[in-house]
Order: structure tokens, then sequence, then C-alpha cells
């Protein structure tokens, strides 16, 4: 029973780090959506956590979400095969591609819901939240 609960926790904990919110920002974004757009929201929304290839085994290749996002009907041991494939598409168009290890994962999502737990007046705001030394994504304007 122990045991049962333990996975199911870690399991819980891995599905989290996975996904993140980035994509879209309500349901009528999604009405008149192409083809690749929704490609290009899968790659935004998910997340694939680096590691070995016994920690990708033991995790039932959960950690390739990206892949599985975009291929759901693909076989899971496939996924290691087709990120290559991904990456170089995603680097000739532009687009992110989030993979980081399990612990960096983890802490970004705790942080997020941290952040989206508080209420609007006492968030702070992207440029402000910053580390000092670290750039912003944007373009200056």
């Amino acid at each position: 029973m122990l045991t049962s609960r333990t996975c199911g926790a870690s399991r819980s904990s891995f599905a989290a780090t996975s996904r993140t919110a980035r994509s879209c920002s309500g349901p009528e974004d999604l009405e008149h959506e192409t083809r690749g757009r929704w490609y290009v929201r899968q790659l935004r929304g998910t997340a694939n956590i680096r590691g070995s290839c016994l920690f990708h085994v033991l995790t039932g290749n959960l950690s390739h979400q990206i892949e599985q996002h975009l291929f759901p009907d693909l076989p899971a041991r496939r996924y290691r095969h087709i990120a290559p494939e991904v990456q170089a598409i995603r680097r000739r168009y532009g687009l992110p591609y989030n993979s980081r290890r399990f612990a960096r994962q983890f802490g970004s999502v705790a942080l997020r819901i941290v952040h989206m737990s508080l209420p609007d007046s006492l968030r702070p705001s992207r440029r402000r939240s910053l580390r000092p030394g670290r750039r912003s994504r944007r373009a200056p304007r």
C-alpha cells in the first residue's frame, strides 16, 4: 500500500514538471486554431525532462512529453529516436524546446504555483522577478 502511494505521488510530481501553462490564454484562442498553431502550442505547453537512458526507461518514457504530445499514437519507446528531428525542426523555425533536469523542472513548477497563488497585487512583475544579471527573453523595444 505504501509503495502504491509513493508511486502515485512520484508520478503526479513527474507529470506536473513536464507541463507548463504558457501556450494559450483561454478557450477563445483555440476556436480557430490551425494545425500548425496546434503543433506550436504543444511545443510551448510541454517540457521534457533530461536524464539517462535508464531514467527514461524507469519513467516509461514520460520524460519525452514534447514528443508524446506531438505524436500521441507513436509507441513510447520511439520518442528518444525522434527527439533530435523535433529539435532540428524547432531550431529551423525558432521555436522553444524546454528540456531540463528533473530537479530544475520541479523547481520551476513549484515557483510558478507559488507565483500563481498570490493575489495580483502581490505578484511581482516579470521584469522585477528576473534575477540580477539575467536578461529578459523579449527583444528590447
